[in-house]
């Protein structure tokens, strides 16, 4: 499960230096989600709000059940992000810091999903 995340983050953190570099004709360094994204034009901003918050409604929608089940906290887009802004460097090495703990609701619905309950 944890390789997924670490692929999860690090296909975040492309995804936003792609546009980055889309905008400004140059790389973006840095593994930081958070800042990666505030280093993006307004209007991009805006567009990726706006994709979440037209999909947000529904997925959690279709894993009301689950959410409710595990009392998983729904945060904001901006906390979600916070919340994420390390997860390629923290979860790359989650074997070294086995106490790492984060409100990642990918996290479960990926457990559920995929991974056998016993």
């Amino acid at each position: 499960m944890e390789p997924a995340l670490t692929l999860c983050g690090l296909s975040l953190e492309l995804y936003l230096k792609a546009i980055y570099f889309h905008e400004n004709g140059k790389p973006k360094n840095g593994h930081d989600i958070f800042k990666l994204y505030n280093s993006l034009s307004p209007n991009s901003k805006n567009s990726i709000i706006n994709f979440f918050n037209t999909n947000k409604e529904s997925f959690i929608k279709i894993y009301e059940n689950f959410i409710t089940h595990n009392h998983i906290k729904i945060i904001s887009f901006e906390e979600t992000l916070k919340e994420l802004s390390d997860i390629f460097i923290s979860m790359r090495y989650m074997y070294e810091n086995l106490s790492n703990q984060k409100n990642l609701l990918f996290r479960e619905l990926y457990k559920a999903k995929f991974c056998k309950q016993d």
